[in-house]
């Protein structure tokens, strides 16, 4: 009876039939960042053509139960489905933005970025957390500026440097809009 009440419960938690929605997510206005590192976007000089701020949720919150029970790539495939979900950050030429990712380079990975050429990173920065933990990750940080208009991109895919690209590799892609 107790083995089989165990294998129930099993069951409903690896099938996510707990009720659990998915992760909240946050957005920061510019000016307004915590002390430590957000590990996610910041919305700081983002226009649309109507010059308004556009108001972006593109990562979970690190917090969740949810978010800390699943694995990284797991982690990672729910925030690009969250980036997808949304239109393109719209941005003037001069500005910048910021994007905030989980890195743990004790493990030997790392984040490799790379833009297109409208696309400028004048920051690549890396970040422990707080805790100060032996082994313990932190968040990459990359500031953007907007440098020709069009249709520009952000990528960037974690991995070993000494190993071969996988299809398996986490990667983070974001589309921005530069405009004049």
């Amino acid at each position: 009876m107790y083995i089989s009440g165990l294998l129930l419960i099993v069951g409903v938690l690896l099938c996510g039939c707990t009720g659990t929605s998915e992760p909240e997510t946050k957005s920061i206005p510019a000016g307004n960042e915590p002390a430590s590192n957000p590990v996610m976007e910041e919305e700081k000089n983002l226009v649309t053509p109507e010059e308004t701020v556009a108001p972006k949720e593109t990562i979970p919150e690190k917090t969740g139960e949810l978010m800390d029970n699943l694995s990284f790539a797991e982690k990672m495939e729910i925030i690009q489905k969250r980036v997808d979900a949304q239109p393109p950050i719209v941005m003037k030429i001069g500005t910048t933005t910021d994007i905030y990712l989980e890195e743990n380079p004790t493990t030997g990975y790392s984040w490799n970025a790379t833009v297109t050429d409208g696309l400028k990173v004048v920051n690549d920065s890396y970040s422990q957390t707080s805790d100060m933990k032996i082994g313990g990750g932190g968040d990459r940080h990359w500031t953007i500026e907007g440098m020709e208009a069009g249709n520009q991109t952000f990528s960037a895919v974690y991995k070993r440097p000494w190993e071969e690209p996988s299809p398996d590799d986490a990667t983070y892609t974001e589309l921005f809009t530069v405009v004049e």
